[in-house]
C-alpha cells in the first residue's frame, strides 16, 4: 500500500479517511485525514503541510507502529481467518484443518 510505504520513509500522508486507513494514518499525529470527497479540506491540509515546516517536521518524526503489518503477524492473521471460513462452512477440507 502505497500510505504505508509513505510512513516508512517518513512521509506525513493527507488522504481520504476510507477502508483501513484510519490504522495507519492518525489524524493530527502523522498526517490528516479527511472525509471522503471533502476536496477543499483535503487541499487545505496539503496547504498546511506546505506552509508550515514545523508540522511537516511533527508528522515526519512520528513512530508509526507497524508490528500488525509484519509478515508473521498477516500470515497469522489469514491463517485464522482462512480457518474460521472452513468452520463455519462445509467443504472438503473441513476435516484436514
Amino acid at each position: 500500500c502505497a500510505i504505508i510505504e509513505a510512513r516508512l520513509l517518513h512521509i506525513p500522508v493527507v488522504c481520504y479517511d476510507t477502508g483501513g486507513i484510519n490504522e495507519v494514518v492518525l489524524h493530527g499525529q502523522n498526517g490528516f485525514l479527511v472525509e471522503r470527497g471533502n476536496w477543499q479540506l483535503l487541499a487545505d491540509h496539503m496547504m498546511k503541510l506546505i506552509t508550515s515546516p514545523e508540522l511537516y517536521s511533527r508528522f515526519q518524526t512520528y513512530l508509526d507502529d507497524f508490528t500488525d503489518f509484519e509478515i508473521s503477524a498477516m500470515i497469522q492473521q489469514h491463517t485464522m481467518l482462512y480457518r474460521s471460513l472452513i468452520k463455519n462452512h462445509t467443504h472438503p477440507l473441513k476435516d484436514a484443518l
